[in-house]
């Protein structure tokens, strides 16, 4: 055992921790073998390795007590390089419509004053898109109101800018409507103005005729407005031979708008009657207006077919020639065909 309690002696002089005499004892109980490897194992050199010294240093914010106080990361609002979502829109708009969350990241122990990426709300546009965030796409009508051309004619031109599906549309102020005549304005809008206005609204009224003097000339006043053309018999006749010139009337059941009208007295449909035309030497044109007044529109003279155009278009009842009379010699003024039109500018009607 003598030899082993030098082995153990000299185990404990190559060991840095403090052995105690019970761990000696145990030492010496071991077997010469066992003790013989320990001491080859202590043998060898032992190597340190040296250690920089380390001082307190200001907080790093890096999850480590930097300054040795025992508190990591104490003074820092967060850990350099840690993220976090942000948000500056107001309350309630977060993830609605186009509004979302952004994020930061921690830099030297402070978030960053600004949210890079957020998307707040903003003026709502007309994109089919929630911009305020307020839950409804284009609500408000954004772009809307504003005067536009809407690409269709006459009428139907001017249009006012309204949001739908998603974009700007111009929508017409009118759509197209039954033309009324003489107004000047296309309201079917095909681009024409007063089209369909030319038909001859005399076929509609009621005819009469006063000869005028004491005799009593034939006549037929309901076929001077029936647009066929008269015969030999039948024609509006006012015998201008006596001192009390006659008229000729035509009377609708409701006011028309009356634009222009055309007397034919020249062509009869059958011209072996031997009548010829009588030329009106003079006539006064009236209107009855929806007072019952009659109104002096102008005057016809001289002529055997004439086409009178009212200044404007007038609401009339009835229209009349008064104190009709022919030229000297002439013999009594004849109205073979007598047209209304609701406009001016209607084409000649041809005679039958």
């Amino acid at each position: 055992m003598a030899d082993n309690a030098d082995v153990v002696e000299r185990l404990i002089a190559c060991e840095r921790t403090p052995f105690t005499d019970t761990d000696r004892e145990s030492l010496t109980a071991l077997s010469a073998d066992t003790l013989s490897s320990m001491q080859e194992a202590y043998a060898e050199p032992v190597k340190v390795t040296p250690v920089e010294e380390v001082v307190p240093a200001e907080e790093a914010c890096d999850s480590l007590d930097n300054d040795c106080n025992g508190l990591p990361d104490d003074g820092c609002d967060c850990v350099d390089g840690a993220t976090q979502a942000c948000y500056e829109g107001p309350s309630g708009t977060e993830n609605v419509g186009v509004c979302q969350p952004g994020q930061q990241t921690c830099a030297s122990g402070e978030w960053p004053l600004d949210c890079p990426g957020q998307v707040i709300p903003g003026n709502e546009s007309c994109n089919g898109i929630d911009d305020d965030c307020n839950g409804t796409a284009d609500d408000g009508n954004p772009g809307g109101g504003m005067a536009c051309d809407s690409g269709q004619l006459g009428e139907c031109a001017a249009g006012t800018t309204n949001c739908g599906a998603g974009a700007i549309q111009c929508i017409p102020n009118q759509t197209p409507s039954t033309e009324i005549c003489g107004n000047g304005l296309d309201e079917d809008c095909d681009g024409q103005v007063d089209n369909g206005c030319c038909g001859n609204i005399a076929l509609s009224a009621a005819a009469a005729v006063n000869p005028g003097g004491g005799s009593t000339p034939p006549y037929a006043p309901s076929s001077m407005n029936n647009g066929l053309g008269e015969s030999c018999n039948g024609w509006a006749w006012m015998n201008n031979s006596q001192s009390s010139a006659g008229w000729a009337t035509l009377t609708w059941s409701s006011a028309q708008t009356v634009g222009s009208m055309y007397i034919d007295s020249e062509h009869a449909t059958s011209p072996a009657c031997g009548v010829t035309g009588r030329d009106i030497k003079s006539a006064t044109v009236q209107y009855q207006n929806i007072s019952n007044s009659w109104v002096t529109a102008g005057t016809i003279s001289n002529a055997e077919n004439y086409m009178f155009t009212f200044s404007s278009p007038v609401q009339a009842k009835a229209v009349r020639l008064n104190n009709v009379l022919s030229s000297a010699g002439n013999g009594n003024t004849i109205v073979f065909e007598w047209y209304v039109f609701a406009t001016s500018g209607c084409p000649t009607p041809t005679p039958n």
